[in-house]
């Protein structure tokens, strides 16, 4: 028998509806209300007592390393340029460790001021700048020439000056460690004056040396002694010559008195000496004077055709013979005539007079003849004393020239020692006018706000 129920309701849906929602509103509205007050005091307190910092971010980009810094001894070693490796592991990470340390947060911290990093009132640069160095974060993306900074800061403006700060403290130090030479601007003021000082006593004992030989240059001083020597030498060798002629001149005045030299000084008297012989009249003179220029002009004559034809040319043949033929003439003449033999060298007869030639005796010629040969040997003698003199100085030169040589050599090192110096403390001076700006490192993002 099918039955059918009446009255009965049917099931309620499944879940929450509106309903059940406004029904637990209602039902707890006072404790939602006081969670909801905990929840935005709380919020409230922790903003206030610990505030949400403020970041700035900037990026440096190194191209290369420029390194000149050396020893004392090295500095003039040309800049050495460092690239940074594929993974940037070890030239990055080294300025990552500059840009990163203490002291460059002491310079950052003393730029901004302490008050404004600690509070008012707070003027500790060592607790600032250790602030700066806990809140400051530099990374190196992988396979990258780029550092990236990263500061915090409660305050937002003071985020990217602290950045901005530490950053031109780096280009400063990267001056100071990779193009400063070793030194610092004591040190090398100190290191010029002691070159300076060195480089005045190696130019004093230089001094001193070459005024001792009375010199200014070593080469100078040895080509004008070997100037001299020669020249010396052949005065020397001239005056020698002189007293060989002189000497043949006093045999034949000798030969022609009828006496030799070792018994000159025997005889009693000139006029003795003088009747041996016979004077030659005016008339022999000219005659002989005129053969003598006979011969003379023939032999020019026959020199001037051998420079333009052959011996065998019959006109230098003509011109030998007549040569021949009057110094035939001329020494039959003085085999004639003996007497001109005295007077053959005499220069009034070079100079075509009679009457000096006849003016003195052979015996006054022998005399005047031996005054001269003395008065040449005693040139020869001083000639001969300078030419030792001469051979001392050069041995001393000799031995000097390694003393000044050496002397020489220490001026110029130690010139260039102080050179460089010099140009450090301008490569110093010019790094501080261009306000230390480094070309190799640049901002490739400036701090953000």
């Amino acid at each position: 028998m099918n039955t059918k129920q009446k009255g009965l309701a049917a099931p309620p849906p499944a879940g929450i509806n509106m309903r059940d929602i406004y029904y637990v509103l209602f039902r707890h509205k006072w404790m939602i209300g006081i969670l909801i007050m905990l929840g935005v005091v709380s919020s409230a307190a922790v903003y206030t007592k610990y505030p949400f910092p403020y970041v700035s971010y900037a990026k440096i980009f190194i191209r290369y390393i420029k390194d000149s810094k050396g020893s004392e001894s090295d500095i003039d070693n040309s800049m050495k340029v460092q690239l940074p490796d594929n993974h940037g592991s070890t030239i990055i990470n080294s300025e990552v460790e500059i840009l990163t340390s203490m002291d460059l947060a002491v310079q950052a911290a003393a730029k901004v001021g302490p008050t404004n990093i600690l509070g008012a009132g707070k003027t500790d640069t060592n607790l600032a700048a250790a602030i700066i160095e806990g809140n400051l974060k530099a990374v190196v993306p992988k396979e990258s020439d780029v550092i990236i900074l990263e500061y915090k800061a409660d305050d937002p403006a003071l985020a990217p000056f602290v950045l901005s700060e530490l950053i031109t403290a780096y280009n400063s130090k990267y001056i100071q460690m990779h193009l400063t030479p070793g030194f610092s601007d004591e040190t090398l003021d100190k290191q010029t004056g002691d070159a300076k000082t060195k480089l005045d006593l190696a130019r004093g004992d230089l001094r001193e040396a070459k005024a001792k030989m009375h010199i200014t240059s070593v080469e100078d001083a040895k080509k004008l002694a070997a100037e001299r020597h020669s020249n010396i030498e052949g005065k020397i060798s001239e005056v020698g010559q002189q007293i060989a002629q002189m000497g043949a001149i006093i045999t034949n005045l000798e030969k022609e008195i009828g006496i030799t030299q070792t018994n000159q000084a025997d005889n009693a008297t000139n006029d003795a000496l003088s009747a041996t012989l016979q004077q030659p009249t005016e008339d022999e003179i000219s005659k002989y004077k005129d053969l003598v220029e006979d011969r003379d002009r023939l032999r020019a004559a026959e020199k001037a055709w051998l420079k333009e034809f052959k011996p065998e040319n019959r006109r230098v043949i003509s011109a030998k013979e007549a040569r021949v033929q009057a110094e035939a003439d001329l020494k039959s003449f003085e085999v004639e005539h003996p007497a001109v033999l005295a007077v053959k060298s005499s220069p009034a007869l070079a100079r075509g007079g009679a009457t000096g030639a006849l003016a003195l005796s052979p015996v006054e010629k022998l005399k005047e003849a031996t005054i001269n040969r003395k008065i040449l040997q005693a040139s020869l003698d001083e000639w001969n004393r300078q030419l030792t003199y001469a051979n001392e100085q050069a041995e001393k030169l000799d031995s000097a020239e390694d003393t000044i040589t050496q002397k020489e050599t220490e001026v110029k090192v130690d010139s260039t020692e102080y050179e460089h110096f010099m140009l450090a403390k301008e490569q110093s001076r010019i790094n501080l006018v261009m306000d230390n700006r480094v070309s190799n490192i640049s901002t490739a993002e400036r701090p953000t706000r």
